[in-house]
């Protein structure tokens, strides 16, 4: 039987000198043995075979390890930038809300001075978080706060009294509330009562 070891000429013209001359010299030690010894040169390179396999597997996991957490990493900076990106567009195109329909309904009945003591005391409270009621007349102030607390945009809960809730209840200067206006109002109040 002839070898030509083309293969593994190609595989040594690869390497550094170093390299190839050791694995020339371990052949001919292997060609020396299997004259004598035919059966532990075959499981000595049984063994190499295996052991060449297993290097290659672990490289190749390795290699796909990494491959993977490229992947994960760029996938995690996509969403981010993804989500940044779709904050930073809800932020410009839709403002964050302090007032609904009631409230607004409410200060279109006031007189002009007394919507712009609401607005100014309730854009104080917002700023600062402390209540400052109005000079002249702190009913129309204290209605709108009720209904800032109702929607859930103020959450002190010292802002508004019992006092000031049966008042809005039953003495709204500004206009009579219907029966489910006052139900809704009335369970708020029960609610925190609580």
């Amino acid at each position: 039987m002839t070898h030509d070891f083309s293969n593994l000429t190609a595989l040594l013209s690869r390497c550094n000198a170093k390299m190839a001359d050791a694995v020339i010299s371990e052949i001919r030690a292997a060609v020396n043995d299997a004259a004598q010894y035919s059966q532990s040169v075959n499981a000595a390179v049984t063994r190499l075979s295996f052991n060449v396999k297993k290097a290659k597997k672990a490289l190749a996991e390795e290699r796909a390890a990494v491959r993977a957490a490229k992947k994960a990493e760029k996938t995690q900076t996509e969403t981010q930038t993804q989500t940044q990106t779709q904050t930073e567009t809800q932020t410009q195109t839709s403002p964050s809300q302090y007032v609904n329909g009631q409230m607004a309904g409410y200060i279109k009945r006031c007189s002009e001075q007394n919507i712009q003591d609401i607005l100014n005391c309730y854009i104080h409270l917002l700023l600062t978080g402390n209540i400052l009621n109005p000079a002249d007349d702190s009913r129309y102030f204290n209605n709108f706060l009720l209904m800032a607390k109702a929607a859930g945009f103020v959450t002190d809960g010292t802002a508004i009294t019992e006092q000031q809730i049966d008042d809005f209840v039953r003495n709204n200067p500004v206009f009579p509330l219907n029966r489910a206006q006052r139900r809704r109002l009335e369970r708020f109040q029960r609610k925190h009562k609580r």
